[in-house]
C-alpha cells in the first residue's frame, strides 16, 4: 500500500477505484489529503500533519513534535520533487 486508507474513509471511496491498486490508492490518498487540508482551513501544513496525527488531535492539541518533523520531511521531499520536475 502506498497510502494508509482505513474504514473511516469510505465516504471518499469511488466504486471505480480499488485502493489495492497503486494508481487508485494514490488517487484516493490525494483525495483524502485534499479533504484534510480543506477541513483545516486550507492549511497544507495542518492537513499533512492530520494525515499522520489525525484531524481531531490536530484541532485539539496542534501538531506534535513528531508530526512537525513528519511535515517538515514531506515539505523537503515536495521541494525536491518540484525541482526535479523543473529540470525536465
Amino acid at each position: 500500500m502506498i497510502g494508509a486508507l482505513g474504514p473511516a474513509l469510505r465516504p471518499l471511496h469511488d466504486p471505480h477505484l480499488d485502493p489495492r491498486r497503486a494508481v487508485d490508492n494514490i488517487r484516493l490518498t490525494a483525495r483524502y489529503l485534499s479533504e484534510l487540508i480543506h477541513e483545516l482551513g486550507g492549511s497544507q501544513r495542518l492537513g499533512t500533519g492530520a494525515y499522520l496525527q489525525g484531524s481531531t488531535s490536530v484541532r485539539s492539541r496542534g501538531l506534535t513534535l513528531e508530526t512537525i518533523a513528519y511535515v517538515n520531511q514531506i515539505n523537503v521531499l515536495r521541494a525536491q520533487f518540484t525541482a526535479a520536475q523543473h529540470r525536465r
